[in-house]
């Protein structure tokens, strides 16, 4: 079996016990995503993640 696919199956693994927790657990599903496909992480490969927005008031 190929490196990448190995990779690929503990990214797998590794989705199915997330709790579904978005907010919490977004930015290390992208950083995982981008290892299994042998970037170091998603800074490595030139991918952003989202901007936290500021609310006015509440």
């Amino acid at each position: 079996m190929s490196e990448t696919l190995e990779h690929i199956r503990a990214f797998v693994t590794y989705g199915q016990s997330l709790s579904g927790y978005e907010k919490g657990e977004a930015q290390v599903f992208c950083d995982r995503l981008f290892q299994a496909f042998g970037h170091d992480g998603y800074k490595e490969a030139g991918a952003t993640l989202e901007d936290r927005l500021k609310s006015k008031g509440r």
